[in-house]
This record gives structure tokens, C-alpha cells and sequence, in this order.
């Protein structure tokens, strides 16, 4: 799925629920390319509200049990994070804090069931937080740089987590320490706070 359009990634959810039992998945994927088309032409849904619709179904799918509809959701939920605007459908040219905090709590939600997939999915889920974390939440916001370490530490928890989803963990934590800290020396240590919070949190994974 590398390099498809969001709405070429529904269409490949699409395809692969059309079974009765996944029927459900399949109805809310339908309407949610239909609201994508209805948004190319009237721009009738904030942005928010249309990523919502798309995590939401690719959040179903990583619910499901099927591991081929998580890797197609999983692949899905990374296309959102790393194009925010939907390859420009939202009409949105950049995202205002509040928009990002959204987007970031959107994100977070749709991942909840992260402790439940196996290890190579943990590992891409974990990856996906990295990439929201570092390339797309503003440096300045040591709260949400927080919330998505601290999302990771309690989905990567437990004696029997695998070398490579911790690993993969504490990279997204010592990026995430290393943002927050390049920022502190630029405002002059306003966020010494966040920057003690989210070290403490690093250590978890030491």
C-alpha cells in the first residue's frame, strides 16, 4: 500500500471485508469514501471531523482479530498521520494547535488496542507514534509529546514484551526527550517541567 492516495487505502479495506462478517467494517468504509468525495466538492466537513471518520474505520479493523485488516489498517492509520490533510481533500494548509491536539487524541484512540497485536504489528504501531510525535506535533507542546510517550510506555508494559517492540520504544522515547529538550534551550527553560516528566518516563524503558 506504499505510496497510495487515502482514499486507494479504504478502497484496499474495502475489498478485503466485503464477507458477511465483516460487512460492518465494510458499510462504514463505503460511507466514509462517500463523505471523502462529498468533501472534494462542497468542503462541507471540518478537517478534524473527516480524519475522524477514517481513523474510526481503520480503528475497527484493528479490533477485528484478522491480521490482514490490521496490516491494511496499520498502513492506513500511518498514511493519516504523515498526511494530516488527506492528500488535500480536508482543505487545510496548515493545522492550528488546537486542530493538532484533535488530531493527536484522534490518533492515540484509534491505536488503543496496540497491546493486543503481535510483535511486528507493535513494532509499526510504534513507529507510527514515533512519526506523530517528532515529525508532526509542534515542539512546543511538551503536554502532547507526553501523552503519546506515556500512550507507549502503558501499551509496551509487561514481562513478556518482545526485544524489538521495546526497542522500538525507547527510540520514540529518547526522540521525543531530545525534541522536547532542543526546545528548552530556545525558550530559555520554560519547559523544564515537561523536559523532567517525559526523562522520567524515558528511564521506564532503560
Amino acid at each position: 500500500m506504499a505510496g497510495l492516495s487515502i482514499k486507494e487505502c479504504l478502497k484496499v479495506l474495502a475489498q478485503n471485508t466485503s464477507s458477511l462478517r465483516y460487512r460492518p467494517i465494510h458499510d462504514n468504509v463505503q460511507l466514509t469514501l462517500d463523505t471523502l468525495e462529498t468533501q472534494k466538492i462542497s468542503y462541507a466537513f471540518k478537517g478534524w471531523q473527516i480524519r475522524e471518520k477514517c481513523l474510526s474505520v481503520f480503528k475497527e479493523a484493528l479490533e477485528s482479530h484478522n491480521p490482514s485488516l490490521i496490516n491494511i489498517a496499520l498502513r492506513g492509520t500511518e498514511h493519516v498521520v504523515f498526511h494530516p490533510d488527506l492528500d488535500g481533500i480536508t482543505g487545510e494548509e496548515d493545522l492550528d494547535s488546537m486542530d493538532a491536539r484533535i488530531f493527536v487524541l484522534q490518533v492515540l484512540d484509534s491505536l488503543k488496542c496496540l497491546p493486543l497485536l503481535n510483535d511486528d504489528q507493535q513494532i509499526h504501531g510504534i513507529k507510527i507514534l514515533l512519526g506523530l510525535c517528532c515529525d508532526f506535533v509542534p515542539s512546543f507542546d511538551g503536554e502532547l509529546i507526553i501523552k503519546i510517550v506515556q500512550f507507549c510506555t502503558s501499551s509496551c508494559s509487561g514481562p513478556s514484551v518482545d526485544s524489538g517492540v521495546l526497542c522500538a520504544a525507547e527510540s520514540l522515547s529518547s526522540r521525543a526527550v531530545e525534541k522536547l529538550a532542543r526546545n528548552d534551550i530556545t525558550t530559555n527553560g520554560s519547559q523544564a517541567n515537561s523536559l523532567a516528566d517525559i526523562t522520567g518516563l524515558a528511564k521506564f524503558f532503560s
